[in-house]
């Protein structure tokens, strides 16, 4: 990868990151009112579909909204990991600090539902650091087997 493609690459990624942090603290600013309308929304169009995978007591508004926190923070987490590896610093202590990251994100996310009137929850936070962690872990897999497939073509690439 030349150099422009990889700037190139690293501000793709960091636009997608501030796009999806973004994304969470809107919707973490929406009144009670707004937020239980979008959780609405997505409930009745996801609900059939969970029905076919849990009970039906277990599909509920409130596991949709867990879901959307998993969801944006699984987002975040491969994004994170990918910008590790975009610049070229796939080592321990640049994976710490996009956790730290990660988690400074989530509870700003939660400090934020102060302010909307909304409940902040630890367990929101926990749930988000879940996502992130997973969409981490998917990424970096990602990029291993990228790596793997590449080496294996003849082409000297590694990852740090």
């Amino acid at each position: 990868m030349n150099k422009q493609t990889s700037t190139r690459t690293r501000n793709i990624i960091r636009i997608l990151i501030i796009i999806t942090i973004g994304i969470a603290w809107v919707h973490s600013a929406l009144p009670p009112s707004a937020s239980d309308m979008e959780s609405g929304f997505f409930f009745d169009l996801l609900k059939p579909i969970l029905g076919i995978f849990l009970p039906p007591e277990l599909v509920t508004p409130l596991l949709v909204r867990k879901m959307a926190h998993f969801t944006e923070y699984a987002f975040l987490g491969g994004e994170m990991i990918a910008y590790v590896n975009a610049c070229r610093r796939f080592e321990w202590k640049h994976i710490l600090n996009a956790l730290f990251s990660g988690l400074a994100v989530a509870v700003m996310d939660e400090t934020i539902q102060i302010f909307s009137g909304r409940g902040p929850a630890i367990t929101d936070v926990w749930i988000d650091m879940a996502g992130f962690v997973t969409g981490g872990l998917i990424a970096s897999i990602i990029t291993l087997i990228k790596v793997r497939i590449t080496n294996k073509n003849g082409v000297d690439e590694d990852i740090s």
